[in-house]
């Protein structure tokens, strides 16, 4: 299944590099495949993780907060403004302190 899943996302990132059989971690992908039950989320969660370099709890956080349903709904300008992880990290304070109070 990871060959498999190797082979479709250098499909569809032609690109990006880092989606080697190797480097997809089977940690996240058990964490995602439980977490989430739509195929076509675990998918963006795991091409995310791996285009991210996130860690498994990083990973799990941005399901948590349901990343999926909400990229790119919120209005700012922190992609055209900030380097790349930056902005990730600025569109996700708001959810992340709204967890913390609540």
């Amino acid at each position: 299944m990871i060959d498999q899943l190797s082979n479709h996302i250098k499909k569809m990132l032609p690109a990006s590099k880092g989606f080697s059989v190797r480097n997809l971690s089977w940690y996240h992908h058990i964490s995602s495949l439980s977490k989430v039950k739509n195929e076509r989320e675990r998918i963006f969660y795991i091409i995310e993780t791996a285009k991210n370099g996130w860690s498994r709890d990083i990973m799990l956080l941005q399901v948590k907060s349901d990343l999926y349903h909400r990229k790119g709904s919120a209005i700012a300008n922190f992609k055209n403004t900030l380097p790349p992880a930056q902005s990730e990290l600025a569109t996700l304070i708001p959810r992340i302190t709204k967890e913390m109070i609540y």
